[in-house]
């Protein structure tokens, strides 16, 4: 078991010297793997805080899964310490705001993926194109500014918010998360009509993208020299004006 996080900043942010506000973390070990990609609302003062603070904790908690249907009780636990560690560090919740995105892979029984807000969740296959497997974009009403009417963390509805699906297919061979910062590049914008005759987004993967970093993480190559490597990608980087934060278990 392999795995890979690193975050990027969004370049007009680099260029100013400001903290990128997404956070990732991979942890793996006795044949599992936890992922977290947590998303810091730009509108925010300390959204970093509640990023970083939030990919460790729901980790911790999220590595005592033991099977499905323990999630939610993991995410609750983890939430409530997640609020505990803020109040010490004297941040307002409303000023550290983060949507969360999490995968556990337990090969070959199972992967799970799940948000609470906007993320992106892919699954690989040996020999095949990546694929999409929940593309969990809750987006906002039309008309509705940027950053707001996201679902967050710290919503004292979150749980209402939190989607979340078990995929059983033992031929997945990687999983991997993003931030919404990838939306330039994973969606399509042109409408598409599906089989009830209504248009929807076509979803694609930046298959490209998927297998640079599964590569990546198969060779091992540490966090920090992937990191310097995708934002020197600038097809990449020139797509989207968002902090990245990604994810990745291969196996």
């Amino acid at each position: 078991m392999r795995t890979l996080a690193l975050t990027v900043p969004r370049r007009s942010r680099e260029a100013l010297g400001d903290e990128c506000q997404d956070a990732a973390t991979a942890w793996s070990a006795g044949g599992r793997a936890v992922l977290v990609v947590a998303d810091g609302v730009g509108s925010v003062k300390h959204s970093e805080i509640g990023a970083r603070l939030a990919t460790r904790v729901m980790a911790e908690h999220l590595a005592g899964v033991d099977r499905p249907a323990a999630v939610p009780r993991a995410l609750t636990a983890g939430r409530k310490r997640w609020l505990d560690e803020l109040a010490r560090t004297g941040a307002p919740v409303d000023s550290v705001k983060t949507t969360l995105g999490f995968a556990i892979a337990k090969p070959p029984s199972y992967v799970i993926v799940g948000a609470v807000g906007d993320c992106f969740a892919f699954v690989t296959r040996t020999a095949e194109e990546p694929s999409a497997a929940l593309v969990m974009d809750q987006g906002r009403a039309p008309g509705t500014p940027a950053n707001e009417g996201v679902p967050t963390l710290g919503h004292d509805a979150w749980i209402d918010h939190l989607r979340w699906c078990t995929i059983y297919d033992p031929t997945i061979d990687g999983v991997g998360l993003s931030s919404d910062g990838l939306e330039p590049v994973t969606i399509d914008e042109r409408p598409v009509e599906n089989e009830h005759g209504r248009h929807v987004r076509q979803v694609t993967v930046a298959v490209e993208l998927v297998t640079w970093l599964v590569d990546q993480a198969r060779r091992e190559k540490p966090a920090a020299a992937a990191a310097a490597e995708l934002a020197s990608w600038d097809e990449l980087m020139t797509r989207t004006d968002d902090d990245l934060g990604v994810a990745l278990a291969t196996w």
